[in-house]
């Protein structure tokens, strides 16, 4: 009875969201992704991490509840020059991009980061950090 009822109140549900209440909450309650708000490789890391950790999602489920956590729980960097550039250079090897993109910063702040991340070791050639510091600067820049 439980479960017609449920069914009956959920008809619309989509099925990456029934893999992630029937999957995902022997451990936590599904709405703790409320509070992340991850790219799609975060995401892609995070099920992996909890399959690994004994989560029972299927591996045909895997890309339906990825899929599901981007599009309702994602966060997606604007697009344009240096997009791809930031997602390989300074997402997930020290940090997040929630790390970044929660910034609002002057173009001159963005060029001292970029010349203290290179300081720690971040490998970038000339041309590419242009490229990453204009796209910094015209994407999170404070308000006017």
């Amino acid at each position: 009875m439980a479960v017609a009822q449920e069914a009956k109140e959920s008809p619309r549900s989509e099925k990456g969201e029934e893999i992630l209440k029937e999957d995902c909450s022997a451990c936590h309650e599904p709405n703790v992704v409320r509070f992340h708000f991850l790219t799609r490789n975060e995401w892609t890391e995070k099920v992996k991490s909890m399959v690994d950790m004994g989560a029972s999602v299927k591996p045909d489920d895997m890309p339906v509840l990825i899929d599901y956590l981007v599009k309702t729980y994602g966060y997606q960097l604007p697009d344009g020059p240096g997009k791809d550039l930031l997602e390989k250079t300074c997402n997930g090897a020290c940090h997040d991009v929630q790390r970044i993109v929660q910034q609002k910063w002057s173009r001159p702040r963005w060029d001292n980061l970029l010349e203290e991340m290179i300081a720690n070791g971040v490998d970038i050639n000339d041309d590419d950090y242009e490229v990453l510091l204009t796209y910094l600067a015209r994407n999170f820049k404070p308000a006017q």
